[in-house]
């Protein structure tokens, strides 16, 4: 007990030394606080201090402003023109933007505000599908992000994102597949936020594995894409409209009909009530659905929507945009698969020389437009000049895509068709000796390679089947639908 109370009295006494010792700090913060008041604070120096202080600041903000009204001006006046589809008034307002920065001072390369200009500049030449002056543009975008921009900030990722999209379209796709992968680790770790920015990247990525030929994993990117986009946005939004078109393109390339359709007028219906008149991205919508009913045999629904969509791109873009080229080589097959050869001929010479001038001669598009010529010179059973075709082609996508990639093998069937029939018709004289030379795959293994890749029910594989077949049958030909 006698141990028991010394520990109660010595617990007691430091318990009010502890009291006693924060008393006296209050007292000396008190004491603190009333000097700061009557001998700072009250004091006609520090007061005229303050006041220099505020004007001071007050004539810097002042200044900013005045700097920064013509930049905000035409900043704003692009962004509205970007928004309506105007991508030509709206690159002169961001060069614009852009020339004002470089009153910013000497860094004005790494002011957020020259950041946005050329975001902008580089959104608007690669939609205007002038590639070679978007690159640098987002070069300089992702360079000074990284500097400006603390990496827990959306800024870096969405301009490493913007990069990604121009090198898929350009068909550099290894690049692309690195800047997207960057995009997202940098998502991933530092931002951590579910949002529009996020759903973008991981569209842009399913994308590219699209184009890869990677349907799978492009189908549940896509899916996550609009989970997280219609999570943020909401179900309705004409911002998940992009993701709803991309995934009725992915079960087009998987031959699911249906499923293309509903999403390609899920996106149409979000774009025509949510966005101006004529804009682009209802052009695009129009383009999805004819290039669908191209598909399934409707050719006359096929080809208004052609035209409309052809209307709309023309008044935005002018006559030697890439799109304009997607347009033309649509309309050509529609006229191909109706038997209007010379005329698909003629669109598809327009079609080739704009993307030659606008993507060059090796890019993923190029081959689309010389598939078409190639099966539109077969069924008028002008073999060599097909076969050319078909093999600059396949040039083309042995330099793009990996070696069971269902449009690689699909122009080996072309080309192996070509030599199927060179060879019957060699036996008649001068048709032989032209296309004797061509190094053909061995049809039967190409079509196995694509069932194996496609599945037996595609439309790609049934279409092969018919055309080896009617091939094999008779050394006169009926006509191709395919491409």
């Amino acid at each position: 007990m006698p141990r028991a109370r010394a520990a109660l009295l010595k617990k007691t006494t430091d318990s009010g030394k502890t009291t006693m010792t924060m008393q006296n700090k209050l007292v000396r913060l008190q004491a603190w606080q009333t000097f700061l008041k009557e001998k700072v604070l009250k004091d006609r120096r520090f007061i005229w201090f303050q006041r220099s202080v505020y004007g001071g600041t007050a004539v810097w903000a002042a200044f900013l402003m005045v700097q920064s009204a013509p930049y905000y001006q035409v900043i704003g006046q692009g962004e509205a023109a970007f928004k309506k589809g105007d991508y030509k008034d709206a690159r002169h307002c961001f060069e614009e933007a852009l020339s004002q920065c470089k009153t910013f001072g000497p860094d004005w390369r790494k002011d957020p505000r020259s950041i946005r200009a050329t975001n902008n500049l580089g959104e608007c030449c690669r939609l205007l599908g002038q590639y070679s002056e978007a690159e640098p543009y987002y070069r300089q975008t992702v360079s000074f992000s990284a500097q400006h921009f603390a990496a827990s900030r959306p800024e870096p990722a969405i301009a490493l994102n913007n990069l990604a999209m121009l090198q898929r379209e350009e068909g550099h796709y290894q690049d692309a597949d690195k800047s997207y992968a960057e995009a997202l680790e940098l998502w991933r770790k530092k931002i951590k936020l579910n949002d529009a920015n996020l759903a973008k990247i991981q569209n842009g990525l399913a994308k590219l594995r699209q184009d890869q030929g990677r349907y799978k994993e492009a189908e549940t990117l896509y899916e996550q894409s609009l989970l997280t986009s219609e999570k943020a946005l909401g179900k309705n939004d004409v911002g998940n409209a992009y993701i709803l078109s991309n995934l009725g393109g992915l079960y087009c390339d998987l031959g699911r009909y249906d499923d293309a359709e509903k999403y390609f007028n899920r996106s149409l219906y979000l774009d025509t009530h949510g966005l101006p008149a004529n804009h682009p991205d209802t052009a695009s919508d129009y383009h999805d659905l004819a290039y669908l009913m191209r598909l399934q045999g409707r050719l006359d629904e096929a080809r208004p929507l052609y035209e409309k969509c052809l209307a709309i791109r023309l008044a935005a873009y002018g006559e030697r945009h890439a799109l304009i080229a997607k347009c033309y080589t649509g309309l050509a097959d529609v006229d191909r698969r109706e038997g209007r050869y010379v005329q698909a001929e003629a669109m598809l010479e327009k079609a080739l020389a704009i993307q030659y001038e606008a993507l060059g001669r090796r890019h993923p598009s190029v081959a689309d437009t010389l598939d078409v010529q190639g099966l539109n010179f077969f069924d008028q059973h002008k073999i060599a000049a097909a076969s050319d075709c078909f093999e600059q082609s396949l040039k083309i996508r042995q330099n793009l895509l990996a070696s069971g990639h269902p449009d690689l093998l699909t122009s080996k069937f072309y080309l192996a068709l070509c030599a199927e029939q060179a060879a019957r018709a060699g036996k008649s004289g001068k048709a032989g000796k032209e296309a004797g030379a061509i190094a053909s795959p061995d049809m039967k293994e190409t079509v196995a390679d694509l069932t194996r890749v496609l599945g037996a029910q595609h439309p790609t594989v049934l279409m092969a089947r018919r055309m080896s077949a009617e091939s094999e049958s008779s050394p006169s030909r009926n006509g191709a639908n395919g491409a």
